[in-house]
């Protein structure tokens, strides 16, 4: 399309503007539980001792979240015959603050989270223990 120009090289175009109004939409995501997994554990505990706790724990939300606390419940398994869960203890070790990625996973390590009695007999000798734990996360 040409556009002509008057005699004396002036040219003039009108732009016209408009708005208009109306709603957009968005929606709050839902918060999914954390899924919490044991983490791989180091031979730490003999009679009378301490050991750390591991978890592997996978964050499958759109969002970042820090894993704050964890909450020791019980000794829920171990893997050697004549070995029971009763000769072990859940302690309220310390947990560091841990940042998981939205849709990462990080093993989360509790200091001192469990421990293995003073008579635990020679069957507890290389044991893995299973700990049940309730571990709590921020977004953040």
């Amino acid at each position: 399309m040409a556009i002509a120009t008057p005699a004396g090289g002036m040219s003039a175009i009108a732009t016209w503007g408009t708005s208009g109004t109306g709603e957009g939409q968005a929606k709050a995501t839902t918060a999914v539980s954390l899924v919490v997994s044991a983490g791989t554990a180091t031979g730490q505990l003999y009679p009378g001792a301490a050991g750390d706790v591991r978890f592997r724990v996978q964050n499958p939300n759109t969002f970042p979240v820090t894993v704050t606390g964890w909450s020791g419940q019980s000794v829920a398994s171990t893997d050697k015959s004549g070995c029971g869960t009763g000769n072990f203890g859940v302690n309220a070790g310390p947990i560091a603050a841990t940042p998981v990625a939205a849709g990462a996973a990080v093993t989360v390590t509790v200091v001192g989270g469990v421990s293995m009695n003073s008579d635990a007999p020679d069957a507890c000798q290389g044991a893995g223990v299973g700990v049940s734990a309730i571990v709590t996360a921020a977004q953040g």
